[in-house]
């Protein structure tokens, strides 16, 4: 299991990683692109993160503009390989659905995601106005999940929903909903997919962002019994301004989430982080320095996507990575992979 893992090894892992990378889709590249595996040298992720939201514009694709079937056959491949699936949340708004181009603010184009009226979170609540909507919208959700399945089995995987809810650049964020109505909505929505719609062998994975102390981790905690994975979203600090943090930053949010989840018995992770545009040729040692620093034993670590070059998280096969050198950062990631407890992918044992 996960948690017996994170004693020995941290899994690497990566966003969308077989069907998105810089210069290329997976409809334009096949099943075998990824620029991770590119740059490990031909091995994979061990953790793969999947878009779980649909597109407004077309029901039958996720925000990656790929189909919920090949979603889910990418993720069999993944298993296949020995990789963890995780899926990730970018939940829109039940009376808005636009799709957020710029991901902040509070203008009409990012109204699907941020800017909701006061209290919304209780809107979505047994009693509240949108209650059916919200109900139709996770049958949506467990009706995509229900079909990873392989021999007949349901493949386990984890959910990372709500995440970096102490921000306020979603809908779900401290600006809009109470800490009560916040966990109240997650433990709804966790305890609906597990207890109605049947998916018990879902692991949920809690994850703000901005805490600096235990007490405002735990602020919008919704208890021990609907979390598996005790984790949290940060960037290392590179050229894009307002984006990432320090290594003594990232190494006090790793030892917050290291002490709650031995507390707690609970898997540890690190949910969502890199450095974006990859403008530097040590951001991994940076990185490995901060979870070397905390003394955290992580199930995993999960770099984002390479949507394209200004926001690639791993380096990728052309010239002139980000602001670096291709050849230093490669060495880098590569090193990092190589750590004592770094791992890529193939460890079916990980399965039951």
């Amino acid at each position: 299991t996960l948690f017996a893992s994170q004693q020995v090894r941290t899994l690497v892992g990566h966003q969308a990683t077989t069907i998105a990378g810089v210069d290329w889709r997976h409809w334009q590249c096949g099943n075998d692109c990824s620029d991770f595996a590119t740059s490990a040298n031909g091995k994979h992720a061990a953790v793969a993160g999947w878009e779980l939201e649909s597109h407004p514009d077309d029901g039958n694709d996720t925000l990656d503009w790929v189909s919920y079937t090949l979603t889910i056959e990418e993720a069999l491949r993944a298993r296949t390989r020995g990789t963890i699936n995780t899926f990730n949340l970018h939940a829109r708004r039940i009376d808005n659905p636009v799709v957020c181009s710029a991901w902040v603010g509070a203008s009409a184009t990012c109204a699907g995601y941020t800017a909701p009226p006061a209290n919304y979170c209780a809107r979505l609540l047994p009693g509240g106005q949108y209650r059916s909507q919200w109900l139709a919208k996770l049958d949506g959700y467990a009706s995509r999940l229900g079909t990873l399945q392989s021999g007949g089995q349901p493949v386990p995987f984890l959910l990372r929903p709500f995440h970096e809810a102490d921000g306020s650049w979603f809908w779900w964020g401290a600006a809009a909903c109470s800490d009560a109505d916040f966990k109240s909505l997650f433990r709804d929505m966790v305890q609906y997919l597990r207890n109605t719609k049947g998916l018990k062998h879902m692991l949920v994975a809690y994850a703000p962002g901005i805490f600096t102390t235990q007490a405002q981790y735990l602020a919008r905690y919704p208890g021990d019994d609907v979390v598996d994975v005790i984790a949290f979203d940060q960037y290392l600090a590179g050229a894009a301004p307002g984006h990432g943090t320090t290594v003594a930053d990232l190494t006090n949010k790793l030892g917050i989430v290291q002490a709650l989840a031995q507390a707690r018995g609970k898997i540890a992770a690190w949910a969502e982080t890199g450095q974006q545009g990859l403008s530097s040729n040590d951001a991994f040692a940076r990185l490995g320095q901060a979870i070397a620093n905390s003394g955290a034993k992580l199930a995993y670590v999960m770099l984002w996507a390479n949507y394209q070059r200004s926001e690639a998280y791993v380096p990728y096969p052309a010239s002139g990575a980000g602001a670096g050198s291709l050849a230093a950062q490669i060495t880098d990631f590569r090193n990092f992979l190589a750590s004592p407890r770094a791992v890529q992918g193939d460890y079916p044992s990980l399965y039951p």
